[in-house]
């Protein structure tokens, strides 16, 4: 739409939309012939990444090789050791004499 600008110049009316109206500029030329107009810009959409595995270097900067996965035991060794050691050593002598009180 064309109209007359009251302020002697061209204005002009940006509106960028994306998922909505994002935002509204707002801008006047005063060396113009006095028209006003209305722009509507969409949002372009930029690349788009190329996700993938995160690279694991080392110090030198060469990749790491993939560990194997570790068993039970070679993962929680030192939670078993401690508690097999405690429930063997641990215990209560029996008490001479054996049968129950009366």
């Amino acid at each position: 739409t064309v109209a007359r600008s009251r302020l002697g110049g061209d204005e002009t009316f940006v509106v960028h939309v994306g998922d909505g109206v994002v935002r509204v500029d707002y801008g006047v030329d005063k060396h113009g012939a006095g028209a006003s107009r209305v722009v509507v810009r969409r949002r372009a959409a930029g690349p788009e990444p190329r996700l993938g595995r995160a690279a694991a270097v080392d110090a030198a900067g060469r990749e790491r090789q993939a560990e194997a996965p570790k068993s039970f035991l070679a993962k929680y060794w030192y939670y078993i050791v401690p508690l097999v050691l405690i429930l063997l050593l641990g215990g209560e002598e029996p008490k001479e004499g054996g049968g129950a009180q009366r």
